[in-house]
């Protein structure tokens, strides 16, 4: 499921995608997806979570930690993390 980034990158753009992939990767629909509950809730195991930061850095064209999601542990608190970081990486560029 690649997507190219939109023009303007939000805590909400970014857990809307985070919440499509987990949708998809668990096989229920988006609005099944508890934005507040843990990733450890969802299955997210090592592997998981660096394919998930990987799909994230090419979505948005720059380096996720994917130990981020051990410290924000779910989709709303990394969502938001990401989003800081982004806009960080963008004032930067």
């Amino acid at each position: 499921m690649k997507q190219k980034a939109p023009h303007v990158i939000t805590a909400e753009s970014i857990r809307d995608w985070l919440v499509e992939q987990f949708a998809h990767r668990l096989g229920v629909k988006a609005g099944e997806i508890d934005v507040n509950q843990y990733f450890n809730d969802f299955g997210l195991d090592s592997t998981q979570a660096l394919a998930l930061a990987n799909g994230l850095e090419s979505w948005l064209g720059m380096e996720v930690e994917a130990a981020a999601l051990w410290y924000y542990p779910t989709i709303a608190e990394f969502s938001q993390y990401i989003a800081e970081e982004y806009a960080s990486h963008q004032a930067a560029a």
